[in-house]
């Protein structure tokens, strides 16, 4: 599988290591503008990430979105390419419950296509990270509250929704089943042209001191089953999905111990009929 778009819109999830940064920053924007996503969700950017050359890299494709975060470091930032979508709406949540460094957060836009005027939510996230019953039951309740906001938007606007991230849990986890329970799709599941088996993350590249970059990094061993990193769509029959796929270029496995990943989909017209058994339009609720 290559890596060239089949479809009107790519959406690009990766989390890129808080670690030291050295060159990596120059490599991440090399990643992404070879890979040109329409947008962008990151995690784990850390204020050492902020204080590097990327954004500024990225500055002149990609508008960093700045929700109010009451003054606390957004560590899952969006981006959206210039020129190809306007932003309506967006905003930002730090999770309740276990939440180390108050890194655990998600960021979310109502995104308006600038040539068609179809609009589309999405959601970047990072759940809890740590193994357990405790922790499977603080990423289900992290995904409670990602659902509440995706549920919102696809009631109050109409859109389909596309919540991703490192979810920290693998397909069939308590987190996992509380998101296809509740609506949302595994984009791997939903699409029809390709979809990458590949696990998304990996040990880390080890630092040459000589070179001053990260080298070495290593493929991911496993299948899908044992990915952590994951794209879900909350009202699938709005989008046409047609690739899921995984980055796994040596230059994407060196700079973090995740690979980037994306869907290229197309946003459908709403079918007629409400997207959640409980809405019901603001006349109806008049009239009764």
């Amino acid at each position: 599988m290559d890596y060239s778009k089949r479809s009107d819109i790519r959406i690009m999830s990766h989390n890129i290591w808080c670690g030291e940064v050295h060159n990596r920053d120059l490599h991440l924007a090399e990643i992404y503008f070879r890979h040109a996503p329409d947008v962008l969700a990151l995690q784990e950017m850390t204020q050492n990430l902020y204080d590097s050359r990327l954004l500024s890299l990225l500055e002149e494709k990609y508008e960093l979105l700045k929700p109010d975060t009451q003054g606390l470091l957004d560590n899952t930032p969006l981006l959206v390419r210039r020129g190809v979508f306007d932003v309506v709406k967006c905003g930002w949540h730090i999770y309740d419950g276990l939440n180390n460094h108050k890194s655990k957060s998600l960021a979310w836009a109502l995104l308006r296509k600038t040539d068609d005027g179809s609009e589309i939510g999405v959601i970047s996230t990072h759940y809890w990270w740590q193994a357990g019953p405790e922790s499977d039951l603080a990423r289900v309740y992290d995904a409670k509250q990602l659902t509440a906001y995706a549920h919102f938007m696809q009631v109050e606007y109409g859109v389909p929704v596309v919540a991703m991230g490192d979810l920290n849990m693998r397909i069939g986890a308590p987190g996992y089943i509380e998101m296809t329970s509740t609506g949302a799709m595994d984009m791997r599941m939903a699409a029809v042209e390709y979809a990458s088996r590949s696990n998304t993350h990996h040990p880390y590249a080890v630092y040459n001191p000589e070179s001053g970059e990260y080298e070495n990094g290593p493929m991911p061993k496993g299948s899908h089953l044992n990915a952590i990193d994951h794209m879900f769509v909350y009202g699938h029959e709005q989008l046409d999905v047609r690739v899921f796929n995984v980055v796994t270029e040596q230059e994407a496995l060196d700079v973090s111990d995740h690979c980037p990943i994306y869907v290229d989909c197309k946003i459908l017209p709403r079918p007629e009929r409400p997207v959640s058994p409980t809405f019901i339009k603001k006349e109806q609720a008049v009239k009764a």
